[in-house]
């Protein structure tokens, strides 16, 4: 069973909490067949998405599973139980503010594609530093409840499942986002066009699957830059990246920063100059 994990966050000030605030961030490992409820918690909501396993969710008179791909919003307020079966883990974001209330109020319980926004969201907080600062998590939270508000809700949680295609392809992924040859691969794989995967990754998503996977290869890659020993180079072989060039370029996409720029804001220590023999560091 994974771990359990709580990412330190800093309280946030008056301004942020009113805005958009991420009060909690877990890993949690759930007993198998045991219900736990979730604790009262006005004026929030929680958002959860199972990283292993199946955990049945019910919140007033609905119930059902929530497993990947699929999330779940609930207001604080609400009476909600789990009840995992067998094996599992949740992820649980608890956040507050009036961007939560008008992204999730009035809208369904489960988000049919919202546990990859959520898996990412969560590797996004436990990357950076901690305390996670307020303003940096506000951020992430937006993105996060953007993307739910985009991928369309299932407010009896028995509507059209997600493409199957759009869920295996986040699956795989997920898994094997290290040793995949891009877009392209994940397709094959799949035994899809990848003209067509693309089409419906998207429509589903919000995003191609090349975006989808570099985002997943650069939030593994800022967990590697903080942990010392790892160089540049290291990292982008490790994240399934081309090249160091190549790596060097989407990583900016995404933080708007280079890898060693990353690391010396990060880690304090110096990267090994550019035109050291043999090294692919990009500065």
């Amino acid at each position: 069973m994974a771990d359990a994990q709580n990412i330190s966050l800093e309280a946030p000030d008056d301004t942020i909490s009113g805005l958009l605030a991420v009060q909690e961030a877990r890993l949690l490992p759930l007993p198998d067949s045991e219900a736990v409820p979730l604790p009262g918690a006005a004026g929030s909501w929680y958002v959860l998405a199972a990283e292993r396993g199946t955990v049945w969710v019910s919140a007033g008179a609905r119930s059902a599973p929530l497993e990947f791909p699929r999330a779940a919003a609930i207001a604080g307020d609400s009476a909600a139980t789990l009840f995992p079966r067998g094996e599992a883990a949740l992820l649980l974001l608890r956040v507050c503010g009036d961007a939560a209330n008008r992204l999730l109020q009035g809208g369904g319980l489960f988000f049919p594609l919202g546990g990859g926004p959520v898996r990412e969201a969560f590797r996004a907080l436990a990357a950076e530093t901690e305390p996670v600062p307020a303003p940096l998590a506000s951020a992430a939270a937006y993105r996060l409840l953007s993307r739910l508000y985009g991928t369309g809700r299932d407010s009896a949680g028995d509507g059209p499942p997600a493409p199957r295609a759009v869920a295996d392809a986040m699956a795989l992924m997920q898994r094997d986002f290290a040793f995949l040859d891009g877009p392209g691969d994940v397709a094959a794989r799949l035994e899809l066009s990848q003209e067509y995967l693309t089409r419906i990754f998207r429509k589903c998503a919000g995003v191609t699957p090349g975006k989808y996977l570099n985002r997943l290869r650069v939030e593994h890659a800022k967990l590697l830059l903080r942990q010392e020993g790892r160089t540049v180079a290291f990292v982008s072989d490790a994240c399934g990246f081309s090249s160091g060039n190549y790596f060097a370029r989407v990583f900016r996409q995404f933080t708007g920063m280079s890898p060693g720029e990353y690391v010396r804001a990060n880690r304090g220590e110096a990267v090994p100059p550019e035109d050291l023999p043999g090294a692919l560091y990009v500065l």
